[in-house]
C-alpha cells in the first residue's frame, strides 16, 4: 500500500504529503495441532494463511530456537527428536512477494512417545511368581507390566513407577 496525507483547515485542503509505502504482514498462524507422534518425530499441521507463500517452524532445543527450512505446505514433520521429551514449537507465516513474516504463533507444546522398554529380565522365578526388572527410560513417568500364556492375549499385571515388579499369582 501507498499512503498520503493532507491537512484540512476550514474545509480547505492543503497539498498532499510525500507518499510512504507500507506492506501488511501475513496473519499470525493459528490452529496448530498434532497429526502424529513417534518416539523421534512429531508431525504438526496448522490453518492456511491466505497471504502466506511459506511457513517457518521453530523448535526450542536446549534454550535456543532452532529454525527448520521453509515449507510451502501447512504441515511439517520434525524429526531427530528424543523419545519421551516435551518440545515447544512456534510457527511464522512468510510472504515471498512482500518479503514479510507474520508475528510468532502462540507456543505449541507436544511430547514424543516413550521408547520401548529395553533389557527386560526375569529373575527369582518361582512356581507362582517372577521378579521383573528393566532399564529406566528418559521421559517415562511409569510403566505397565503385562503377562501372556500364548503371546496373543496380554493381561495387565499392574502399573509401577520404578523399574522392578514382582508378578504374583501366576499359574
Amino acid at each position: 500500500y501507498e499512503f498520503k496525507v493532507r491537512a484540512v483547515a476550514d474545509g480547505i485542503s492543503g497539498d498532499f504529503s510525500d507518499s510512504v509505502k507500507a506492506t501488511t504482514l501475513p496473519a499470525k498462524v493459528t490452529g496448530i495441532k498434532t497429526d502424529s507422534v513417534t518416539t523421534s518425530s512429531i508431525k504438526l499441521s496448522w490453518k492456511k494463511i491466505p497471504s502466506a507463500t511459506h511457513y517457518v517452524v521453530y523448535v526450542l532445543r536446549a534454550g535456543e530456537w532452532e529454525k527448520y527450512p521453509m515449507t510451502t505446505k501447512n504441515y511439517m514433520t520434525i524429526s531427530g527428536l528424543k523419545s519421551g521429551t516435551k518440545y515447544k514449537f512456534k510457527i511464522r507465516a512468510y510472504n515471498s512477494k512482500t518479503k514479510t513474516y507474520s508475528a510468532d504463533s502462540d507456543f505449541y507444546v507436544e511430547k514424543t512417545r516413550v521408547a520401548a522398554v529395553k533389557k527386560l529380565k526375569a529373575s527369582s522365578v518361582k512356581t507362582t511368581s517372577a521378579k521383573l526388572n528393566w532399564n529406566k527410560l528418559t521421559g517415562a513417568t511409569g510403566y505397565t507390566a503385562y503377562y501372556s500364556t500364548d503371546k496373543k492375549t496380554w493381561k495387565k499385571i499392574k502399573n509401577v513407577t520404578g523399574t522392578t515388579l514382582t508378578a504374583t499369582k501366576l499359574k
